[in-house]
């Protein structure tokens, strides 16, 4: 019997490891669930985390991290609401989703079903044989929807009939340059701000009111024309949003960084230094975008990992934090690009390596100085 024993240990060690093994692959199919009554439970980067005794400002439901799909079927194609690639996201004043599906050389508006779900099946709103890679898409106050030709190096306008709630069939070019576009934004007279990697400049076209035309010829806001590191300098640039005071934000792709360049009002111009708002960031093109309080949100990704950092903004210096806290990450995300809020304050990410559109809802406050954090809720 003594002899048998130390074998019997060991029989017994190996049988104690396979059945933790195998606990541990049960557990990542399906995770705990906090019990009722339990603190909010948050789940970032694939960890379901339980906090005892803390609630969202208000009382608020449990929330999670992980964003839900809204858009596409996961599998690209070009039936109907599928997508491939998605890049550029936007809403319009009724709270249809536009998706720029630049594989597809179209553009898709996913009207919702209510305040939590959308239709997977859209509107071709630009069909094919009209774009070239559409990228970055706004709509104006009219409704009017512009979007980037990347490799026809325009934007195009395609008119909202109100009426008939329809957009022209085909385009009219409203600006262009010598180079591919990827950004487009619109300030608050109108102005088409477009970017241009391969120029590393940002140029505006003004907008003629008497005329509903904008200039020939854009003017260079921001970038030198060279590619460089310098304060008045970008590396090709991908993207460009503007705040709510007038001042122009740029991702700055090839240096890892997002650059603020202030608008005065008074000149009508803008800075020719800009200012480093957020880096480094992770390499990948980037899209931005602002919530209601001014949180500067930016997207960045390869073609397997990516993720979108949340910058706080500060009234009181009129500055954001150092450094970005994370809304959605790599296990979340696989190639994060266009950014957009809805009404309800509710965060739409496109994500180009699924063929997707997500959505993180927010449901409440953090008990946190500073903003709040857009939590995703499962959708039905």
């Amino acid at each position: 019997m003594d002899i048998n024993r130390p074998r019997g240990r060991r029989i017994w060690s190996r049988l104690v490891v396979l059945i933790a093994a195998v606990v541990a692959m049960l557990l990542s199919f399906f995770p705990l669930v906090a019990p009722a009554g339990a603190g909010p439970t948050t789940t970032t980067a694939g960890t379901t985390t339980t906090t005892p005794g803390t609630n969202l400002a208000g009382g608020g439901p449990i929330v999670t991290a992980t964003p839900v799909p809204v858009a596409g079927v996961d599998a690209f194609g070009i039936g109907s609401g599928q997508l491939q690639s998605p890049a550029g996201v936007a809403f319009d004043g009724k709270g249809d989703l536009f998706v720029a599906d630049s594989g597809n050389n179209r553009v898709l508006e996913y009207t919702p079903n209510s305040s939590t779900s959308y239709s997977k099946a859209a509107a071709v709103v630009v069909g094919a044989n009209q774009l070239s890679g559409p990228i970055g898409i706004a709509l104006d106050g009219r409704g009017d929807l512009f979007v980037t030709d990347l490799r026809g190096n325009n934007v195009v306008e395609y008119g909202y009939d109100a009426s008939t709630g329809t957009y022209a069939p085909s385009g009219t070019v409203v600006a262009g340059t010598a180079t591919d576009l990827t950004g487009v934004a619109l300030d608050a007279k109108g102005d088409l701000f477009l970017t241009a990697p391969a120029s590393n400049s940002v140029e505006e076209f003004a907008y003629n009111s008497a005329t509903g035309t904008y200039a020939s010829v854009g003017t260079d806001v921001a970038g030198t024309g060279t590619s460089g590191s310098g304060d008045n300098q970008l590396s090709a640039p991908h993207e460009s949003a503007l705040d709510a005071e007038g001042d122009l934000f740029v991702v700055d792709t090839g240096n890892d960084r997002v650059m603020e360049y202030p608008f005065n009002s008074a000149a009508g111009t803008y800075a020719t230094n800009g200012t480093e708002v957020a880096g480094p960031l992770s390499s990948g093109d980037g899209f931005l975008t602002f919530d209601a309080a001014g949180d500067l949100f930016v997207s960045y990704g390869s073609a397997t990992s990516g993720g979108v950092l949340e910058f706080a903004y500060n009234s009181a210096t009129a500055t954001y934090a150092s450094s970005g806290t994370e809304v959605a990450g790599a296990n979340d995300l696989g190639s994060a690009g266009g950014l957009a809020f809805n009404s309800s304050g509710d965060l739409f990410v496109a994500e180009a390596a699924a063929n997707l559109v997500l959505e993180l809802v927010q449901t409440g406050l953090l008990p946190t100085a500073g903003g709040f954090a857009p939590l995703g809720t499962i959708m039905g």
